[in-house]
């Protein structure tokens, strides 16, 4: 609530630290179809300008794609159109962009758990970062764009190497975004 929210800032605030992360869970602010504006997502813009207000600067991660983009809901992960993620981005920074200085695409795609629904391979992932990259640029050519941060771990049943993912993303185009930095 507003509360916790203000006592969080405060902290945040009184440790000096000047940048402020949220994962946002895409499938908690839009569960039933795109467009939708919940009384959660308006809660959001309200905390995210305030935190902008008071000086904090509002990097966003965005995952967890709902149950009506994807075509599974073990789990979670990407929505099976890409463009359904930039259209959620877009929506957002027009409603409260001027509060965002950087927007992190997914969280952990080299998990599983994250990331069902999709080939667990740094080309499954680019799939998904360039139209989002996209509308991010088409807000604004400021805001930091940050690729997901991948989990520091092996090739397990669950997991795909980090290091070998990011040789993946690399291998599918990562490297023609000069503007991008990589998550970690």
């Amino acid at each position: 609530d507003q509360n916790d929210w203000n006592l969080a800032l405060y902290d945040i605030q009184r440790l000096g630290i000047k940048w402020l992360k949220v994962q946002i869970s895409w499938k908690m602010l839009q569960p039933n179809g795109t467009g939708e504006i919940t009384e959660d997502f308006r809660r959001l813009e309200i905390y995210l300008e305030n935190a902008s207000n008071q000086g904090l600067n509002v990097l966003l991660s965005v995952a967890k794609a709902p149950n009506w983009a994807r075509s599974t809901t073990v789990e979670d992960g990407p929505p099976n159109d890409p463009q359904a993620l930039a259209d959620f981005i877009t929506l957002m920074l027009r409603e409260f962009g001027q509060a965002v200085k950087a927007v992190e695409i997914w969280n952990e795609p080299n998990l599983q758990r994250e990331w069902q629904g999709q080939p667990l391979t740094g080309s499954a992932y680019m799939n998904l970062f360039r139209p989002s990259y996209n509308a991010i640029r088409a807000y604004s050519p400021n805001i930091a764009v940050i690729t997901a941060g991948l989990a520091p771990t092996g090739n397990n049943p669950g997991s795909a190497d980090d290091r070998t993912y990011l040789q993946q993303m690399y291998s599918a185009g990562l490297a023609g975004f000069a503007d991008v930095a990589v998550g970690i």
